[in-house]
Protein backbone atom coordinates (compact mmCIF):
# COMPACT_ATOMS: atom_id res chain seq x y z
CA UNK A 1 0.00 0.00 0.00
CA UNK A 2 3.22 2.37 0.82
CA UNK A 3 4.33 1.57 -2.75
CA UNK A 4 1.57 2.52 -4.24
CA UNK A 5 0.66 5.78 -2.48
CA UNK A 6 4.38 6.69 -3.32
CA UNK A 7 4.30 5.56 -6.87
CA UNK A 8 0.92 7.70 -7.31
CA UNK A 9 2.70 10.64 -5.21
CA UNK A 10 5.45 10.99 -7.53
CA UNK A 11 3.09 10.25 -11.11
CA UNK A 12 1.38 13.61 -9.73
CA UNK A 13 4.53 15.35 -9.08
CA UNK A 14 5.81 14.47 -12.36
CA UNK A 15 2.62 15.48 -13.88
CA UNK A 16 2.46 18.23 -12.51
CA UNK A 17 6.08 19.37 -13.29
CA UNK A 18 4.70 18.05 -17.02
CA UNK A 19 2.18 20.63 -17.32
CA UNK A 20 4.36 23.45 -15.85
CA UNK A 21 7.22 22.71 -17.87
CA UNK A 22 5.27 22.76 -21.47
CA UNK A 23 3.39 26.08 -20.02
CA UNK A 24 7.08 27.78 -19.87
CA UNK A 25 8.72 26.02 -22.90
CA UNK A 26 6.20 26.76 -25.61
CA UNK A 27 7.34 29.61 -27.90
CA UNK A 28 4.83 32.17 -28.39
CA UNK A 29 3.61 31.95 -32.17
CA UNK A 30 2.84 35.40 -34.03
CA UNK A 31 -0.27 36.90 -33.66
CA UNK A 32 -2.20 35.37 -36.50
CA UNK A 33 -5.17 38.46 -36.79
CA UNK A 34 -4.50 41.84 -35.71
CA UNK A 35 -6.08 45.31 -35.46
CA UNK A 36 -7.36 45.21 -38.96
CA UNK A 37 -9.23 42.02 -38.42
CA UNK A 38 -10.99 42.98 -35.45
CA UNK A 39 -12.30 46.35 -37.12
CA UNK A 40 -13.28 44.07 -39.79
CA UNK A 41 -15.20 41.92 -37.84
CA UNK A 42 -16.47 44.95 -35.90
CA UNK A 43 -18.29 46.33 -39.11
CA UNK A 44 -19.73 43.01 -40.20
CA UNK A 45 -21.77 42.99 -36.52
CA UNK A 46 -22.28 46.55 -37.63
CA UNK A 47 -24.82 45.74 -40.32
CA UNK A 48 -27.18 44.45 -37.83
CA UNK A 49 -27.84 47.85 -36.90
CA UNK A 50 -28.14 49.06 -40.38
CA UNK A 51 -31.78 50.88 -41.04
CA UNK A 52 -33.68 47.81 -42.33
CA UNK A 53 -32.27 45.10 -40.88
CA UNK A 54 -32.22 45.34 -36.95
CA UNK A 55 -32.42 48.61 -36.44
CA UNK A 56 -36.04 50.97 -37.28
CA UNK A 57 -35.27 53.74 -39.95
CA UNK A 58 -38.14 55.66 -38.62
CA UNK A 59 -38.29 55.26 -34.85
CA UNK A 60 -34.37 54.26 -34.35
CA UNK A 61 -34.79 51.49 -32.10
CA UNK A 62 -33.94 47.95 -32.86
CA UNK A 63 -35.80 44.17 -32.73
CA UNK A 64 -33.87 41.92 -30.88
CA UNK A 65 -33.46 39.47 -34.00
CA UNK A 66 -34.39 39.39 -37.62
CA UNK A 67 -37.87 37.43 -36.42
CA UNK A 68 -39.09 39.32 -33.69
CA UNK A 69 -39.67 42.82 -34.12
CA UNK A 70 -39.82 43.85 -30.37
CA UNK A 71 -36.84 44.84 -27.93
CA UNK A 72 -36.00 44.62 -24.24
CA UNK A 73 -34.78 47.15 -21.73
CA UNK A 74 -31.74 44.47 -21.79
CA UNK A 75 -31.91 44.44 -25.79
CA UNK A 76 -32.22 48.33 -25.65
CA UNK A 77 -28.98 48.32 -23.07
CA UNK A 78 -26.99 46.25 -25.70
CA UNK A 79 -27.96 48.65 -28.37
CA UNK A 80 -26.37 51.96 -26.43
CA UNK A 81 -22.99 49.66 -25.53
CA UNK A 82 -22.98 48.89 -29.55
CA UNK A 83 -23.00 52.09 -30.75
CA UNK A 84 -20.52 53.74 -27.92
CA UNK A 85 -18.49 50.53 -29.72
CA UNK A 86 -19.34 51.45 -33.11
CA UNK A 87 -17.61 54.96 -32.07
CA UNK A 88 -14.97 53.90 -30.56
CA UNK A 89 -14.15 52.04 -33.52
CA UNK A 90 -14.99 54.83 -36.16
CA UNK A 91 -17.69 52.87 -37.71
CA UNK A 92 -19.84 55.94 -37.09
CA UNK A 93 -18.77 59.68 -36.87
CA UNK A 94 -20.02 61.77 -34.55
CA UNK A 95 -22.90 63.33 -36.95
CA UNK A 96 -25.03 66.08 -35.97
CA UNK A 97 -27.72 64.56 -34.34
CA UNK A 98 -30.74 65.17 -37.23
CA UNK A 99 -31.41 62.30 -39.13
CA UNK A 100 -28.06 60.99 -40.32
CA UNK A 101 -27.82 57.76 -38.36
CA UNK A 102 -24.65 58.72 -36.93
CA UNK A 103 -23.60 58.55 -33.26
CA UNK A 104 -25.83 61.76 -32.18
CA UNK A 105 -28.77 60.18 -33.90
CA UNK A 106 -28.64 57.30 -32.71
CA UNK A 107 -28.31 58.24 -29.04
CA UNK A 108 -31.00 60.76 -29.05
CA UNK A 109 -33.44 58.55 -30.98
CA UNK A 110 -32.79 56.08 -28.11
CA UNK A 111 -32.82 58.52 -25.02
CA UNK A 112 -36.40 60.21 -26.34
CA UNK A 113 -37.93 56.90 -26.77
CA UNK A 114 -36.88 56.21 -23.30
CA UNK A 115 -38.31 59.63 -22.07
CA UNK A 116 -41.44 59.48 -23.72
CA UNK A 117 -42.38 55.29 -24.06
CA UNK A 118 -45.64 54.22 -21.82
CA UNK A 119 -44.65 52.83 -18.68
CA UNK A 120 -46.98 50.30 -16.78
CA UNK A 121 -46.85 52.70 -13.56
CA UNK A 122 -43.24 53.69 -12.52
CA UNK A 123 -41.88 50.10 -14.50
CA UNK A 124 -40.99 49.57 -18.04
CA UNK A 125 -43.24 47.26 -19.64
CA UNK A 126 -41.44 43.58 -20.69
CA UNK A 127 -40.93 44.59 -24.67
CA UNK A 128 -41.73 47.52 -26.87
CA UNK A 129 -42.75 47.33 -30.74
CA UNK A 130 -39.75 48.45 -32.83
CA UNK A 131 -41.42 50.68 -35.65
CA UNK A 132 -44.40 52.19 -33.22
CA UNK A 133 -42.55 52.16 -29.54
CA UNK A 134 -46.11 50.82 -28.20
CA UNK A 135 -45.65 47.40 -26.00
CA UNK A 136 -45.38 44.64 -27.53
CA UNK A 137 -47.70 41.98 -27.23
CA UNK A 138 -46.62 39.24 -24.64
CA UNK A 139 -48.74 37.03 -22.17
CA UNK A 140 -49.78 38.75 -19.37
CA UNK A 141 -47.13 37.20 -16.54
CA UNK A 142 -44.09 38.71 -18.70
CA UNK A 143 -46.08 42.46 -18.87
CA UNK A 144 -43.55 44.31 -17.05
CA UNK A 145 -39.76 44.48 -17.27
CA UNK A 146 -37.51 42.74 -14.32
CA UNK A 147 -34.35 43.55 -12.59
CA UNK A 148 -31.94 42.21 -14.86
CA UNK A 149 -32.98 44.12 -18.08
CA UNK A 150 -33.08 47.00 -15.87
CA UNK A 151 -29.79 46.46 -14.59
CA UNK A 152 -28.62 46.35 -18.35
CA UNK A 153 -30.20 49.48 -19.52
CA UNK A 154 -28.48 50.97 -16.36
CA UNK A 155 -25.20 49.75 -16.88
CA UNK A 156 -25.48 51.23 -20.77
CA UNK A 157 -26.85 54.61 -19.56
CA UNK A 158 -24.21 54.88 -16.77
CA UNK A 159 -21.59 53.58 -19.88
CA UNK A 160 -22.92 56.31 -22.35
CA UNK A 161 -22.64 59.56 -19.39
CA UNK A 162 -18.51 58.29 -19.29
CA UNK A 163 -18.43 58.12 -23.10
CA UNK A 164 -20.06 60.88 -23.13
CA UNK A 165 -20.57 63.30 -20.31
CA UNK A 166 -22.98 65.68 -22.44
CA UNK A 167 -25.78 62.89 -22.38
CA UNK A 168 -25.73 63.56 -18.29
CA UNK A 169 -28.68 65.68 -18.11
CA UNK A 170 -30.54 63.48 -20.59
CA UNK A 171 -29.79 60.20 -18.92
CA UNK A 172 -30.69 61.55 -15.54
CA UNK A 173 -34.41 62.47 -17.11
CA UNK A 174 -34.77 58.90 -18.31
CA UNK A 175 -34.16 57.39 -14.47
CA UNK A 176 -36.23 59.79 -12.98
CA UNK A 177 -39.15 58.31 -14.65
CA UNK A 178 -38.66 55.07 -12.88
CA UNK A 179 -36.97 56.00 -10.17
CA UNK A 180 -39.23 55.05 -7.37
CA UNK A 181 -39.30 51.39 -8.99
CA UNK A 182 -35.63 50.91 -8.40
CA UNK A 183 -35.20 50.01 -4.72
CA UNK A 184 -37.72 46.82 -5.11
CA UNK A 185 -35.95 45.75 -7.94
CA UNK A 186 -32.25 46.35 -6.95
CA UNK A 187 -32.77 43.84 -3.97
CA UNK A 188 -33.59 40.94 -5.74
CA UNK A 189 -30.34 40.16 -7.59
CA UNK A 190 -28.89 37.41 -7.31
CA UNK A 191 -25.45 36.87 -6.25
CA UNK A 192 -23.75 35.10 -8.86
CA UNK A 193 -22.78 36.60 -11.84
CA UNK A 194 -25.85 37.37 -13.34
CA UNK A 195 -26.61 39.11 -10.43
CA UNK A 196 -23.11 40.72 -10.64
CA UNK A 197 -24.37 41.97 -14.49
CA UNK A 198 -27.66 43.80 -12.85
CA UNK A 199 -25.70 45.35 -10.11
CA UNK A 200 -23.11 47.09 -12.27
CA UNK A 201 -26.23 49.23 -13.13
CA UNK A 202 -28.35 49.61 -10.33
CA UNK A 203 -24.55 50.35 -8.21
CA UNK A 204 -24.24 53.26 -10.79
CA UNK A 205 -27.17 55.17 -9.37
CA UNK A 206 -26.96 57.16 -5.89
CA UNK A 207 -27.47 55.80 -3.12
CA UNK A 208 -27.08 51.85 -4.75
CA UNK A 209 -23.76 50.41 -3.86
CA UNK A 210 -24.61 46.52 -4.47
CA UNK A 211 -21.81 45.69 -2.21
CA UNK A 212 -23.59 42.86 -1.20
CA UNK A 213 -23.66 41.26 -4.69
CA UNK A 214 -20.75 42.06 -5.66
CA UNK A 215 -18.94 40.44 -2.85
CA UNK A 216 -20.69 37.37 -2.99
CA UNK A 217 -18.34 36.65 -5.98
CA UNK A 218 -15.57 38.26 -5.01
CA UNK A 219 -14.74 36.89 -2.01
CA UNK A 220 -16.36 33.83 -2.59
CA UNK A 221 -14.38 30.39 -0.98
CA UNK A 222 -16.39 27.54 -2.03
CA UNK A 223 -17.83 25.36 -2.34
CA UNK A 224 -16.92 24.21 -5.86
CA UNK A 225 -17.12 21.42 -8.56
CA UNK A 226 -14.56 20.14 -10.65
CA UNK A 227 -14.64 20.81 -14.20
CA UNK A 228 -11.60 19.20 -16.43
CA UNK A 229 -9.66 20.21 -13.50
CA UNK A 230 -10.76 23.32 -12.85
CA UNK A 231 -12.69 24.13 -9.73
CA UNK A 232 -15.57 26.23 -10.64
CA UNK A 233 -17.87 27.55 -7.61
CA UNK A 234 -21.40 25.61 -7.22
CA UNK A 235 -23.20 28.44 -9.02
CA UNK A 236 -25.04 28.30 -12.29
CA UNK A 237 -22.41 29.21 -14.98
CA UNK A 238 -22.69 30.35 -18.45
CA UNK A 239 -20.19 32.38 -20.69
CA UNK A 240 -22.14 35.23 -21.13
CA UNK A 241 -22.21 37.38 -17.74
CA UNK A 242 -18.85 36.57 -17.26
CA UNK A 243 -17.71 38.52 -20.58
CA UNK A 244 -20.13 41.01 -20.93
CA UNK A 245 -18.47 42.39 -17.31
CA UNK A 246 -15.25 41.83 -18.62
CA UNK A 247 -15.85 43.40 -22.61
CA UNK A 248 -17.72 46.50 -20.87
CA UNK A 249 -15.39 46.71 -17.62
CA UNK A 250 -13.88 50.02 -18.95
CA UNK A 251 -17.59 51.76 -18.86
CA UNK A 252 -18.45 50.28 -15.61
CA UNK A 253 -19.21 51.36 -12.25
CA UNK A 254 -17.51 48.41 -11.03
CA UNK A 255 -14.80 46.93 -12.82
CA UNK A 256 -14.41 43.25 -12.41
CA UNK A 257 -12.83 42.08 -9.25
CA UNK A 258 -9.50 39.61 -9.66
CA UNK A 259 -11.71 37.07 -7.94
CA UNK A 260 -14.44 37.61 -10.50
CA UNK A 261 -11.37 37.68 -13.42
CA UNK A 262 -9.90 34.51 -11.49
CA UNK A 263 -13.42 32.37 -12.09
CA UNK A 264 -13.70 33.69 -15.67
CA UNK A 265 -9.97 32.32 -16.35
CA UNK A 266 -11.85 29.01 -15.01
CA UNK A 267 -15.02 28.57 -17.15
CA UNK A 268 -12.48 29.74 -20.19
CA UNK A 269 -9.92 26.66 -19.36
CA UNK A 270 -12.69 24.32 -18.88
CA UNK A 271 -14.33 24.79 -22.07
CA UNK A 272 -10.70 24.74 -23.83
CA UNK A 273 -10.41 21.03 -21.50
CA UNK A 274 -13.85 19.93 -23.40
CA UNK A 275 -12.04 20.76 -26.41
CA UNK A 276 -9.35 19.09 -26.31
CA UNK A 277 -10.59 16.41 -24.51
CA UNK A 278 -13.36 15.69 -27.18
CA UNK A 279 -12.21 17.51 -30.70
CA UNK A 280 -15.29 19.39 -30.31
CA UNK A 281 -15.72 23.28 -30.77
CA UNK A 282 -17.00 24.57 -27.25
CA UNK A 283 -17.81 27.70 -27.08
CA UNK A 284 -20.97 27.28 -24.88
CA UNK A 285 -23.37 30.27 -23.69
CA UNK A 286 -27.05 31.46 -23.69
CA UNK A 287 -28.61 31.79 -27.28
CA UNK A 288 -31.01 31.86 -29.79
CA UNK A 289 -32.12 28.26 -31.25
CA UNK A 290 -35.08 27.64 -33.16
CA UNK A 291 -36.72 24.56 -30.98
CA UNK A 292 -37.04 25.76 -28.08
CA UNK A 293 -36.22 29.64 -29.43
CA UNK A 294 -33.86 29.98 -27.02
CA UNK A 295 -31.58 28.05 -24.66
CA UNK A 296 -28.98 28.61 -21.85
CA UNK A 297 -26.13 26.39 -22.04
CA UNK A 298 -24.64 25.50 -18.33
CA UNK A 299 -21.18 24.71 -17.28
CA UNK A 300 -22.28 24.10 -13.88
CA UNK A 301 -26.15 24.30 -13.01
CA UNK A 302 -28.21 23.20 -10.35
CA UNK A 303 -31.35 21.11 -11.96
CA UNK A 304 -32.21 19.02 -8.92
CA UNK A 305 -28.45 18.86 -8.08
CA UNK A 306 -25.31 20.39 -9.58
CA UNK A 307 -24.68 18.99 -12.76
CA UNK A 308 -22.53 20.47 -15.34
CA UNK A 309 -22.58 20.77 -19.50
CA UNK A 310 -26.57 21.16 -19.66
CA UNK A 311 -28.91 22.60 -21.67
CA UNK A 312 -31.92 23.88 -20.26
CA UNK A 313 -34.66 27.30 -19.99
CA UNK A 314 -33.58 29.76 -17.84
CA UNK A 315 -34.43 28.12 -14.40
CA UNK A 316 -33.23 24.89 -15.49
CA UNK A 317 -36.44 23.44 -14.83
CA UNK A 318 -36.45 21.97 -18.37
CA UNK A 319 -33.68 20.16 -19.82
CA UNK A 320 -33.45 20.48 -23.50
CA UNK A 321 -32.31 17.24 -25.00
CA UNK A 322 -31.15 19.27 -28.49
CA UNK A 323 -27.62 20.00 -30.06
CA UNK A 324 -24.82 22.10 -28.10
CA UNK A 325 -23.90 24.83 -30.35
CA UNK A 326 -20.81 27.02 -30.65
CA UNK A 327 -21.62 30.97 -30.14
CA UNK A 328 -20.25 32.81 -32.22
CA UNK A 329 -19.67 35.79 -29.67
CA UNK A 330 -18.00 33.42 -27.64
CA UNK A 331 -15.54 32.54 -29.78
CA UNK A 332 -15.02 36.34 -30.60
CA UNK A 333 -14.82 36.93 -27.58
CA UNK A 334 -12.33 34.42 -25.75
CA UNK A 335 -9.88 35.33 -28.43
CA UNK A 336 -10.57 39.20 -27.31
CA UNK A 337 -9.73 38.40 -23.76
CA UNK A 338 -7.10 35.37 -23.85
CA UNK A 339 -5.63 35.84 -27.20
CA UNK A 340 -4.21 33.32 -29.69
CA UNK A 341 -4.15 29.67 -29.23
CA UNK A 342 -5.02 26.85 -30.36
CA UNK A 343 -8.23 26.66 -29.20
CA UNK A 344 -9.59 30.13 -29.68
CA UNK A 345 -8.08 30.53 -32.94
CA UNK A 346 -10.28 27.02 -34.20
CA UNK A 347 -13.58 28.71 -32.55
CA UNK A 348 -12.70 32.43 -34.54
CA UNK A 349 -11.84 30.60 -37.51
CA UNK A 350 -15.58 28.58 -37.41
CA UNK A 351 -17.40 31.66 -36.00
CA UNK A 352 -15.84 34.16 -38.83
CA UNK A 353 -17.44 32.44 -41.72
CA UNK A 354 -20.99 33.21 -40.10
CA UNK A 355 -20.32 36.84 -40.88
CA UNK A 356 -22.74 37.84 -43.84
CA UNK A 357 -24.51 41.43 -44.02
CA UNK A 358 -27.16 40.55 -41.54
CA UNK A 359 -23.96 40.77 -38.96
CA UNK A 360 -22.94 37.44 -37.32
CA UNK A 361 -25.39 34.35 -37.12
CA UNK A 362 -25.98 33.26 -33.51
CA UNK A 363 -23.54 29.66 -33.86
CA UNK A 364 -21.97 26.57 -35.72
CA UNK A 365 -22.12 22.90 -34.67
CA UNK A 366 -19.74 21.87 -32.43
CA UNK A 367 -18.29 20.50 -35.69
CA UNK A 368 -17.93 23.69 -37.28
CA UNK A 369 -20.33 23.61 -39.73
CA UNK A 370 -23.06 26.31 -40.11
CA UNK A 371 -26.17 25.72 -37.68
CA UNK A 372 -28.53 27.92 -39.58
CA UNK A 373 -30.26 25.00 -41.16
CA UNK A 374 -31.62 24.37 -37.50
CA UNK A 375 -33.68 27.38 -38.30
CA UNK A 376 -35.46 26.31 -41.67
CA UNK A 377 -37.35 28.71 -42.89
CA UNK A 378 -37.18 31.18 -39.88
CA UNK A 379 -33.78 31.63 -40.73
CA UNK A 380 -34.19 35.69 -39.88
CA UNK A 381 -34.11 34.69 -36.20
CA UNK A 382 -30.39 33.36 -36.98
CA UNK A 383 -28.93 37.09 -36.49
CA UNK A 384 -29.21 38.48 -33.37
CA UNK A 385 -28.49 41.85 -31.32
CA UNK A 386 -27.04 40.00 -28.50
CA UNK A 387 -24.48 38.32 -30.52
CA UNK A 388 -23.49 40.99 -32.48
CA UNK A 389 -23.22 43.36 -29.62
CA UNK A 390 -20.86 41.03 -28.18
CA UNK A 391 -18.56 40.95 -31.16
CA UNK A 392 -18.58 44.49 -31.03
CA UNK A 393 -17.52 45.07 -27.78
CA UNK A 394 -15.16 41.93 -28.25
CA UNK A 395 -13.54 44.02 -31.15
CA UNK A 396 -13.42 47.53 -29.26
CA UNK A 397 -11.71 45.54 -25.95
CA UNK A 398 -9.30 43.76 -28.53
CA UNK A 399 -7.99 47.17 -30.26
CA UNK A 400 -7.90 49.14 -26.91
CA UNK A 401 -5.54 46.42 -24.92
CA UNK A 402 -4.58 43.49 -27.44
CA UNK A 403 -4.06 40.83 -25.39
CA UNK A 404 -1.35 38.61 -23.81
CA UNK A 405 -0.91 34.61 -26.17
CA UNK A 406 -1.58 32.40 -23.86
CA UNK A 407 -0.73 28.71 -24.38
CA UNK A 408 -3.47 26.21 -23.04
CA UNK A 409 -2.03 23.68 -20.81
CA UNK A 410 -5.14 21.80 -21.86
CA UNK A 411 -3.83 21.14 -24.86
CA UNK A 412 -3.50 17.85 -26.71
CA UNK A 413 0.21 18.65 -25.95
CA UNK A 414 1.09 15.55 -23.20
CA UNK A 415 -0.79 12.56 -23.06
CA UNK A 416 0.49 12.71 -19.61
CA UNK A 417 -1.81 15.44 -18.30
CA UNK A 418 -4.83 14.10 -20.74
CA UNK A 419 -5.89 12.27 -17.26
CA UNK A 420 -5.98 15.26 -15.31
CA UNK A 421 -9.25 17.17 -17.33
CA UNK A 422 -11.76 14.06 -16.43
CA UNK A 423 -14.43 15.49 -15.42
CA UNK A 424 -16.01 15.23 -11.71
CA UNK A 425 -19.79 16.12 -11.62
CA UNK A 426 -19.90 15.78 -7.19
CA UNK A 427 -21.14 18.72 -5.45
CA UNK A 428 -18.52 17.97 -3.20
CA UNK A 429 -16.51 20.98 -1.78
CA UNK A 430 -13.18 21.02 -3.78
CA UNK A 431 -10.08 22.32 -1.51
CA UNK A 432 -9.07 25.55 -3.33
CA UNK A 433 -5.59 25.49 -3.25
CA UNK A 434 -6.36 22.16 -5.94
CA UNK A 435 -6.89 24.32 -8.15
CA UNK A 436 -3.98 26.90 -7.96
CA UNK A 437 -1.42 24.18 -8.94
CA UNK A 438 -3.31 23.76 -12.62
CA UNK A 439 -2.84 27.56 -13.04
CA UNK A 440 -0.07 27.96 -15.21
CA UNK A 441 1.81 31.58 -14.96
CA UNK A 442 0.94 32.57 -18.41
CA UNK A 443 -2.71 32.30 -17.00
CA UNK A 444 -1.66 34.34 -14.14
CA UNK A 445 0.26 36.79 -16.26
CA UNK A 446 -3.08 37.49 -17.83
CA UNK A 447 -4.98 37.64 -15.13
CA UNK A 448 -2.85 40.43 -13.67
CA UNK A 449 -2.53 42.72 -17.13
CA UNK A 450 -6.31 42.84 -17.22
CA UNK A 451 -6.31 44.68 -14.06
CA UNK A 452 -3.70 46.71 -15.48
CA UNK A 453 -5.49 47.52 -18.33
CA UNK A 454 -6.43 51.26 -19.98
CA UNK A 455 -9.96 52.00 -20.22
CA UNK A 456 -10.94 52.81 -23.68
CA UNK A 457 -10.69 56.18 -24.74
CA UNK A 458 -13.45 58.27 -26.21
CA UNK A 459 -12.96 59.44 -29.77
CA UNK A 460 -14.42 62.65 -31.21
Amino acid sequence: MTRIFLSTSILCVLMIGLVIQVAAAAPLSPTVYGASNWVGWASTAWQYYQPGVGVNLESGLLRANLSWNCSTDWDLGSYIYATIFARSLNLIGEGSGSGDLQFGDRINKILVFLQNRPLYGLIPFRAYDWSTGTLCALSSSNTVSDAADQGRLLSALHALTRFRPSYLSQVESVIARSQGAYPALSIVLGTDYYGYLAAEGFASLVGYDELNVFNALDNYTGPFISVYGQNLPQLKTGAEPLLLVILEGDLEVHPPGARFLDFANRVYMAQAGRYSATGMLTAWTEGGYHNPDYVYEWVVVNSGSWKTWLLTDSTAATIYNVQPLAYSKVALAYMAVYGENGYTLALVNAAKQLGSLKGFGEATFESGASAIGLWGSRSEGFYSDKTNEMVLAAAAYAVAHPPSQITLTTSANSTAVSSSNMITTTSTAIPENLNLVTLTAAVAFALLTSRQRKGIKAKT
